[in-house]
């Protein structure tokens, strides 16, 4: 079993992460472009001339993930806010802190999990010119990732090395 306190600290780090990109309200695409082969889905939505159910799965899809990040935002405030409570303690229980986190994380993976299902039924819908169109904008889109995970690397690397 991993030692309690980095698990806090890593899961207060990634729920830190998650609330600061999940903006309560914030525009579907704005949702969708902090997930980059969502981003590029959305980016070829206009080519993928989708039929009528398939954008009702779209807009399913898409109103499954603003679900999930809005969870993970309002999970994120409620354990800010038990933190504080237990910092007024004398003495902090954290394995009570870990239970509780772990339980908000696990109901955060099944409403990710939930979003996840739908847009892979959605892309299962799609014919097979869709997914040519769908799946090249993922590819240039993880082609553009690389080349910026090369860039950072390039200017974080030591000297030397």
């Amino acid at each position: 079993m991993k030692p309690l306190l980095p698990r806090l600290a890593l899961g207060l780090f990634a729920a830190m992460f998650v609330a600061a990109q999940a903006a309560p309200g914030a525009a579907p695409d704005r949702l969708l472009a902090n997930h980059p082969i969502l981003a590029a889905l959305q980016e070829a939505r206009p080519e993928l001339k989708l039929s009528s159910e398939q954008d009702s799965q779209w807009a399913a899809a898409e109103a499954a993930s603003k679900a999930a990040r809005e969870a993970m935002a309002a999970d994120h405030q409620r354990m800010r806010a038990i933190m504080r409570q237990e910092g007024q303690k004398d003495v902090m229980d954290l394995a009570s802190l870990d239970q509780q986190m772990e339980a908000m994380m696990a109901a955060g993976r099944k409403a990710r999990e939930q979003a996840k299902e739908r847009w892979l039924a959605l892309y299962d819908s799609l014919s097979l010119e869709q997914k040519r169109i769908a799946s090249q904008h993922i590819k240039d889109a993880l082609a553009r990732m690389d080349k910026l995970h090369e860039q950072l690397k390039a200017t974080t690397r030591p000297a030397g090395s």
